[in-house]
């Protein structure tokens, strides 16, 4: 094992965290949070973390290294956290080069659909937030049953019954968007849902994609094709009539976005952004930028995830993401995971200038959008890393041109596990209280629902 490898990556998990800060509090007499276990993966950003934390003012961070050969020093060295912090302020300068006057970078939300647990329009799904409703399905013993499951299974203590469906998520107008009945049965779930729902996103907005005379593009993407593995390939004969090129086009992800762009007359760029969760919110800024670009006069954006069989449950593992009774609790002290879900939404993007002289209902109003990556500085691939988070939101307020001080709500990941809500809410800490582990003397955030920084 070497000094550079990550923790996780070593086989190290979230259960032993606890345990590791233990041991290295006790054997070196030291502070350390859970968290920071995020911020120094690695046994050389440890070892650094510990002299720092025990060593007398003024002494030489780095003077263990003399006598090691240069090369050696670099590779020691490279992974420090003053050096990941050092990129992020350097974004952060970047980014205030180009903050915005008045409304030149405002992008306006003019249209949205959605379909989700619990509801399948904007108003079920607002009054759902409003009244705190939890949209997760509960199966009983005969559903799982039907469904295929086997009594092994519903009777293992460790299986949780409940899942995140989507309501008649196997229907689709196919008449409608010019499908023959045996194309709409072989196309992906997720495609028939995207398409539906990108209409739906366009009339909210006020427009008929057909005749619209602009620009307009789609950025987003579709999640696993679990339609195709569960449902088509066990099919030989429908294979062998139709052709597994024909069975490809209507499946593969990549064709998504531009078979919306085909069905809407949409003849703008059709990106499939595909960045596995974030995919609909990267295709979000993607879509922003395009418009500031000037390559499209509107955009649609979103995405779509729906996991088959859905009217199932799922197997609890100690230590993994999943939650152990199928409630998620985000910042919750009984936070104990999350629960996968089904569903889809798209939003219509226009300029704000072109939106308020069109005069189209503006929904709300994305001043500024960020997108970045944690780089290696951090536990594992799947970890989150405190670092990567502030800085993608101080880029995106910097382009906004507001300050900590001007928000008053924060949408978060939220997923409900111990240590990734420690390092999100340490991450918004370093951003609204200048100092990582320092919150604020009133801290009024408010965490809801998963999303990136956008202002």
């Amino acid at each position: 094992m070497g000094v550079n490898d990550s923790f996780f990556e070593v086989g190290g998990h979230s259960l032993l965290i606890l345990p590791l800060r233990e041991r290295l509090q006790n054997d070196f007499n030291i502070s350390m949070s859970p968290v920071d276990i995020f911020r120094y993966p690695t046994i050389a950003s440890q070892a650094d973390f510990i002299k720092k934390s025990t060593q007398p003012e003024g002494i030489d961070p780095i003077a263990h290294l003399q006598g090691i050969p240069d090369g050696q020093q670099q590779r020691i060295t490279s992974g420090q956290p003053q050096e990941m912090a050092g990129q992020a302020q350097k974004i952060a300068d970047q980014a205030q080069r180009i903050t915005p006057t008045g409304n030149e970078n405002a992008i306006a939300i003019i249209g949205m659909a959605l379909r989700v647990p619990g509801a399948h329009d904007l108003d079920s799904f607002w009054t759902n937030l409003v009244e705190g409703v939890e949209s997760i399905t509960r199966f009983t013993d005969e559903e799982l049953l039907a469904a295929g499951v086997s009594e092994a299974d519903i009777n293992n203590p460790s299986y949780v019954k409940a899942n995140g469906t989507l309501k008649d998520m196997e229907y689709f107008d196919a008449e409608f968007f010019d499908f023959t009945p045996r194309e709409a049965e072989i196309l992906d779930p997720q495609h028939r849902q995207l398409l539906e729902c990108s209409w739906e996103a366009m009339e909210h907005a006020g427009y008929d994609p057909l005749n619209y005379k602009g620009k307009a593009g789609i950025f987003g993407g579709v999640g696993l094709n679990s339609y195709l593995i569960h449902n088509l390939m066990g099919r030989k004969d429908l294979i062998e009539t139709i052709g597994p090129w024909h069975i490809n086009l209507a499946n593969d992800k990549d064709f998504a976005p531009t078979r919306v762009a085909y069905k809407m007359n949409l003849r703008g760029p059709a990106v499939n952004t595909s960045t596995a969760c974030s995919t609909s919110l990267v295709g979000l800024a993607m879509g922003c930028r395009s418009l500031l670009a000037f390559d499209s006069d509107m955009i649609l954006a979103g995405g779509c995830t729906i996991n088959l069989p859905q009217n199932e449950g799922y197997m609890y593992h100690q230590g993994g993401i999943l939650s152990k009774d199928g409630h998620c609790r985000p910042f919750d002290i009984t936070a104990n995971g999350t629960v996968d879900g089904n569903g889809v939404a798209v939003v219509v993007l226009k300029r704000l200038d072109d939106a308020l002289r069109d005069g189209d209902t503006v929904h709300a109003v994305i001043r500024g959008f960020a997108v970045n990556n944690d780089g290696a500085l951090k536990v594992g691939y799947t970890a989150p890393s405190i670092e990567g988070q502030a800085a993608v939101i101080r880029e995106a307020q910097s382009m906004a041109g507001i300050s900590p001080s001007d928000i008053t709500h924060v949408e978060t990941h939220g997923t409900g596990t111990d240590l990734g809500d420690a390092v999100e809410v340490a991450a918004l800490r370093e951003i609204f209280s200048g100092t990582a582990g320092n919150p604020p003397d009133n801290d009024n955030t408010a965490f809801n629902e998963k999303s990136v920084p956008f202002f």
